[in-house]
């Protein structure tokens, strides 16, 4: 609660100092190549001389390039639209089917904001947002100055914090500009986004020959109060329990029954410790001591706990994320992104103190850019993809004036389908329910 009260501290303190900014300096201040624009709650800062960089750029932007990020961008919006309303078929037919509900899915999830969104890490997700940002911002600049389109600004975007970054092209020539110019400024942004992140996928894929998990179950400690407490450690790996061996958690229920042990019995734990093969004996105790539950009178207890996931199956997704892209994706959801202890403790990697950071620093600009690249290609308002749809039913115009006259409708349709099938996840329950 006390954290909630801060942050609705800070965010009213920042809401109220940019007004009065804006209210003082009429929503822009200039100092020689110094551009400060009051957006409330925004803060834009930004500066002509990195214009100047980025016209430097736009010398080495060649037109294949240019037909190469339109190519991406369409392609890629046309792949979002498809899983879009295919997971959205299913999400129905399943609320309508299926007796077991969805859960309701917390609006935060839909922000791709570090801090907001609770699956994404603070530090990793703000340097990847802002890398992200940055990428996606100048590539629009680049392509724009190579179209002979002028660029007022360029600069840093503030709220708190920052951000990430912007570029201030001319409006009013990026509206009369030809379709295929604009076609060009709109995909660049998400299209380098895209082509980033598949760069940065195959650095993870070849980073992911190096992880190997080790054999057995991961564990945390013993529980306090049982003859585990102080003899199994955090990073133990069991692997086996008298002459049987273990892989998976289920496996010590079946073989303390395969053996017949009772509370009170002495039960042979082989663990890895340190890369070395250490035994354990453990005095069983009664889980029902433990459980509460009667169910569990006199079945007994190791008293450990452990880490319930198979680590192959992770090594398996990691060390080749292109199998199932998806899964990969979804890693954050299901906790598994960044990896750290104990979940890294599962694995043999080299210098795990440098592999770690390195590997989830990837993961999270990768992650990032992928989100914000098919993100911008919705062709919904305000995204980029709507700007493309919106210069290819031009283009189309200039030849068939039944399409010119149709295009806005058209927009209008396509852009609350495209917010329907977002928003049913989150909606859905409610609707159907």
């Amino acid at each position: 609660m006390n954290t909630l009260i801060l942050a609705l501290f800070l965010v009213s303190a920042w809401v109220f100092f940019t007004i009065y900014l804006s209210t003082r300096y009429q929503g822009e201040y200039k100092v020689r190549s110094l551009r400060i624009h009051f957006y409330v709650p925004f803060i834009l800062v930004g500066s002509t001389r990195i214009s100047k960089f980025i016209n430097r750029l736009s010398r080495f932007m060649t037109r294949s390039v240019k037909i190469f990020f339109v190519v991406v961008a369409i392609i890629t919006m046309l792949l979002i639209m498809y899983v879009l309303g295919k997971s959205s078929f299913l999400y129905v037919k399943n609320l309508l089917i299926s007796e077991e509900k969805p859960p309701v899915l917390s609006p935060r999830l839909a922000v791709a904001l570090p801090g907001l969104n609770p699956i994404i890490p603070i530090s990793y997700g703000i340097v990847a947002l802002i890398i992200a940002v940055v990428v996606h911002e100048i590539s629009h600049g680049i392509v724009a100055r190579s179209e002979k389109l002028e660029i007022e600004d360029t600069g840093v975007l503030f709220f708190l914090i920052p951000l990430g970054a912007y570029v201030n092209v001319k409006e009013e020539q990026l509206k009369e500009a030809s379709p295929r110019t604009r076609i060009k400024v709109f995909s660049s942004g998400p299209a380098i986004n895209v082509v980033f992140a598949l760069v940065l996928l195959a650095g993870l894929a070849g980073m992911g020959h190096f992880i190997e998990a080790k054999e057995g179950i991961l564990l945390l400690g013993g529980i306090e109060g049982t003859d585990a407490y102080g003899k199994v450690l955090k990073g133990d790996v069991l692997i086996a329990i008298e002459n049987y061996s273990v892989r998976y958690p289920s496996d010590i229920g079946a073989i303390l029954e395969d053996l017949g042990k009772r509370p009170g019995d002495l039960v042979n734990l082989t663990v890895i410790r340190k890369n070395e093969e250490v035994k354990i004996s453990i005095v069983l105790s009664d889980k029902y001591n433990f459980t509460g539950n009667s169910s569990d009178i006199g079945k007994p207890f190791i008293g450990i706990f452990l880490v319930p996931i198979d680590g192959k199956a992770l090594e398996y997704c990691l060390s080749a994320p292109y199998r199932d892209l998806f899964l990969y994706l979804s890693l954050p959801f299901m906790r598994l992104a960044p990896i750290s202890e104990p979940i890294s403790l599962m694995f043999n990697v080299p210098a795990p103190g440098i592999f770690w950071p390195v590997y989830n620093t990837l993961y999270w600009l990768f992650w990032m850019n992928i989100v914000l690249g098919t993100a911008n290609v919705l062709p919904a308002f305000p995204f980029d993809g709507y700007g493309i749809l919106q210069s290819m039913l031009d283009a189309a115009g200039e030849r068939l004036k039944s399409m010119k006259r149709l295009s806005k409708p058209f927009l209008i349709a396509i852009s609350i389908i495209t917010y329907i099938l977002i928003l049913l996840p989150y909606v859905g329950p409610f609707v159907f329910g």
